[in-house]
C-alpha cells in the first residue's frame, strides 16, 4: 500500500509521510514485503527509509517478523539492521504457530 501510494502525486497526507511521522507505528510480517520499489522511475527502499527516519527522531516503532536476525541483516543490511539491534528490544515466541494448529 505504501508503495502504490508514492506512485502518487505528492502529499502531506500520504501513507508513506504518516508511516514516518505517526506517534507510534506497528509494521508486521517485516521482511515479507518487496525490497525495492519503482517509484516515479527511481528504485527506493520504503521500509529501510521508513525505519531509519523514525530511528533518527525517536519514533517508537513495533516490527512483528518471522525472520531472524541474520534473515533481517540480509535483506536490510547493516545500518538498518544496527539501529535495529540499538533500539528494539526482541521478544522471541517460541509457542507453535496457530496456523499450523488442526
Amino acid at each position: 500500500m505504501i508503495i502504490r501510494d508514492m506512485n502518487k502525486p505528492p502529499s502531506d497526507n500520504s501513507l508513506y509521510n504518516l508511516c514516518c511521522n505517526v506517534d507510534v507505528l506497528l509494521l508486521d510480517e517485516v521482511g515479507a514485503e518487496d525490497k525495492t520499489a519503482v517509484v516515479w522511475g527511481n528504485r527506493c527502499t520504503p521500509l529501510q527509509d521508513i525505519l531509519v527516519y523514525r530511528y533518527d527522531r525517536r519514533r517508537i516503532t513495533v516490527l512483528s517478523s518471522n525472520c531472524d536476525n541474520g534473515d533481517l541483516l540480509d535483506r536490510y543490511g547493516e545500518r538498518v539492521m544496527d539501529r535495529i539491534r540499538e533500539s528494539y528490544t526482541r521478544v522471541l515466541f517460541s509457542h507453535e504457530s496457530y496456523r499450523t494448529i488442526e
